[in-house]
């Protein structure tokens, strides 16, 4: 095989590489301009279920006053029906008093449907918020999908480097057993061993056995 053929075909993959990148680099405005639409969406429906909501409960609020007005007014009436001497006032407090229970009765009938509308509102409210968190989410992973897919073979590159550096630095140049060991070795194990060597080998050249001592004095 001649020795350019390598060369060529990695070559073709690097090619290959950076024409997948220029297309997901010219792809990039459209998918932004997509996901900001979705997120912008989603966030206003979340904006408008909050304002229906918020709408419902001040017309909650003014309801729940009136209701109180009347029934104030026709607790007022029946206060008054002990006081007066005359039949005719005595009917007129007694129509009073009837039209403000019937007031009272049709708005207290409002604030039922009013309820009904709040708690429709407040599950619209949660749903468009978990509509927007899910569009988050989905973003999310797709773009990690895509920096994955992109970064993978560097990443690869990058494990074997480093693979390969630690292994050189394990070899290492100290004559200490200890620099090949993947254990770490104890404080000045090595330090020792350099030191008794040459004690022993002096010790060995310093012996003399007492055959050779007579044979030197004679």
């Amino acid at each position: 095989m001649h020795p350019a053929i390598p060369l060529l075909l990695e070559l073709q993959k690097t090619d290959n590489e950076i024409a997948a990148l220029r297309a997901n680099l010219e792809t990039a405005p459209k998918r932004i301009r997509e996901n900001d639409a979705k997120l912008n969406g989603a966030r206003s429906a979340v904006a408008a279920a909050k304002d229906a909501l918020a709408q419902i409960v001040a017309t909650r609020k003014k309801t729940e006053f009136e209701v109180s007005e009347w029934r104030e007014r026709a607790k007022k009436f029946r206060s008054q029906t002990s006081a007066v001497k005359t039949n005719e006032a005595y009917k007129a407090l007694l129509h009073e008093i009837a039209n403000a229970e019937a007031e009272m009765g049709k708005l207290e009938d409002v604030q039922l449907e009013q309820m009904m509308s709040a708690e429709e509102a407040e599950k619209n409210v949660k749903a468009s918020e978990a509509a927007l968190r899910q569009s988050e989410q989905s973003i999310v992973v797709n773009l990690l999908g895509d920096f994955c897919a992109r970064s993978k073979p560097q990443t690869a590159g990058r494990y074997f480097f480093a693979r390969k550096n630690r292994r050189a630095n394990s070899r290492g140049s100290s004559g200490c057993l200890h620099a090949r060991r993947k254990t770490p070795p104890r404080r000045g194990a090595c330090r020792g061993r350099e030191r008794t060597v040459p004690r022993l080998r002096h010790a060995i050249a310093s012996a003399r056995l007492p055959g050779s001592v007579q044979t030197g004095k004679s």
